[in-house]
């Protein structure tokens, strides 16, 4: 009940009243003032994360800011301040991922960047694979065992024979903590099919390519390796037929820094003939796709 027969005791009950209302107004404002800053400092936070752990600790410790009281809220804060710096040591807040690169690119990318390494995850290196390459398989462990030992602040181009596994072997670079990491879209096939140079195999090459590789290579090496050379071979071909072992007593002589293009007259023998040079170790090997008869065919000039 109000004291309206002491006019002191109305007047003090009447201002204590009024000194409430003015706290509570000022408790009010401090609330929407807690909300605006803590709600900037939340989007902008957020927007910069990327990890999904940072994000969920983040929205749960505002969320305490808003729940607890004056000495919980400055208590968050702390923590929070220490959440972001930990989680930036950590590089949870970095943005990272491998870039996927088409052929054309990879080779200008290549050519361009000396330092470049080159991983390739498959198990069948040694089957072919793209010029100074170096293998680490994803299947038996070896890319996980080499990456403690990679260069972390060099290019890597990283690529398979299958999409799934060349993505793996790019995405544990990221993981560990690279930055610069290429994929090749495509793989090993579009970096063949594009007519790129390849090693550890042999490249198979049309006639009309042929052509105009022998046009553009002067010193290119032309072999023979059927036993009817003296009925017709292409200009400058040298002969080392397979059957009698001429091509095996030829190979220890042989430049291996040369360019090599192998044929016959039938694929079975230019195929064993181009195997036999890049098992020998050589790097860049042709095999004239039709052989002797689709040189003589295209209508390109031939010697006797």
């Amino acid at each position: 009940m109000f004291p309206l027969n002491n006019p002191i005791l109305y007047y003090q009950y009447n201002l204590k009243d009024r000194q409430n209302q003015t706290e509570n107004l000022l408790n009010i404002v401090n609330t929407y003032e807690y909300i605006i800053f803590y709600a900037i400092l939340f989007i902008s936070y957020y927007q910069s994360m990327t990890c999904t752990i940072s994000k969920t600790v983040l929205s749960v410790l505002l969320c305490g800011v808003f729940w607890k009281g004056e000495y919980m809220k400055k208590t968050i804060v702390i923590l929070m301040i220490l959440m972001i710096v930990g989680l930036g040591i950590m590089g949870c807040t970095t943005t990272s991922a491998y870039t996927d690169i088409s052929v054309v690119d990879a080779k200008d990318l290549i050519d361009s960047t000396p330092d470049i390494i080159i991983i390739d995850v498959s198990p069948v290196y040694a089957d072919g694979h793209l010029p100074n390459a170096v293998s680490y398989p994803l299947g038996d462990g070896s890319l996980d065992d080499a990456i403690p030992m990679l260069d972390m602040d060099v290019t890597y181009l990283v690529y398979c024979h299958t999409d799934a596994a060349s993505m793996e072997g790019a995405q544990k670079l990221i993981d560990a903590g690279f930055e610069n990491v290429y994929r090749l879209e495509g793989n090993y096939a579009a970096w063949v099919d594009a007519g790129y140079m390849i090693e550890g195999a042999y490249m198979d090459i049309s006639v009309m390519d042929s052509k105009v590789l022998i046009d553009s290579m002067a010193d290119i090496i032309i072999i023979d390796v059927s036993p009817v050379y003296a009925d017709g071979h292409l200009p400058n071909a040298v002969s080392y037929p397979l059957g009698d072992g001429s091509l095996d007593n030829a190979i220890p002589m042989l430049d291996m820094d040369m360019t090599y293009l192998v044929y016959c007259h039938t694929d079975e023998a230019s195929m064993a003939g181009a195997q036999k040079l890049v098992d020998a170790g050589f790097k860049v090997v042709y095999r004239l796709e039709g052989n002797y008869a689709a040189w003589v065919d295209a209508g390109y000039m031939i010697e006797k």
